[in-house]
């Protein structure tokens, strides 16, 4: 009984230890994102499948202008990276208005989403992984029920993020 109460004690510091960090490093690049916030910015999310007859990759590019996203465009491409379709979105009536793709959100919105939907976990039954960019800039934020053969992944992860 004894070795079973250390144990749940461990787990629930190691836990506990390893969700304060996630959410210092997420305070930490939320704080530098304000600080840099530029008037224009570009991000890629980028998905790829591999199946054993086909291989594609799919490339969203959403640009923020003043808060507001003003662009979305939508490629996807083969295992060559031949250009099957695409798209962009480039008025408020358009954005969003196609089914593929990543949500049109501004990184002020993926912060919040990250916050709220992901960093809610612990670290016994999820492997979270938080990123930044070298400036600082969140880039990754997705958990994966560690205990599943094949995890279900929620959250996001960028390719990258331009500043202009």
């Amino acid at each position: 009984m004894k070795a079973i109460t250390i144990f749940a004690l461990f787990v629930l510091f190691y836990s506990t230890h390893a969700y304060v960090a996630k959410l210092d490093e997420y305070q930490a690049s939320l704080q530098t994102w304000k600080s840099i916030q530029p008037r224009t910015y570009t991000y890629r999310h980028q998905t790829e499948y591999f199946l054993p007859t086909e291989t594609s990759r799919n490339y969203t590019d959403i640009t923020v202008t003043d808060g507001k996203v003003v662009k979305r465009a939508y490629t996807i491409t083969d295992g060559f990276d031949n250009i099957l379709s695409e798209w962009a979105e480039e008025t408020p009536e358009e954005i969003g208005s196609h089914d593929q793709g990543f949500k049109a959100l501004t990184l002020d919105q993926l912060y919040s989403q990250c916050r709220e939907n992901v960093l809610v976990y612990d670290d016994v039954l999820f492997t979270i992984a938080f990123t930044t960019d070298a400036n600082g800039v969140m880039i990754q934020c997705d958990s994966r029920n560690s205990l599943w053969s094949h995890p279900n992944i929620m959250g996001f992860s960028l390719n990258y993020i331009a500043f202009e």
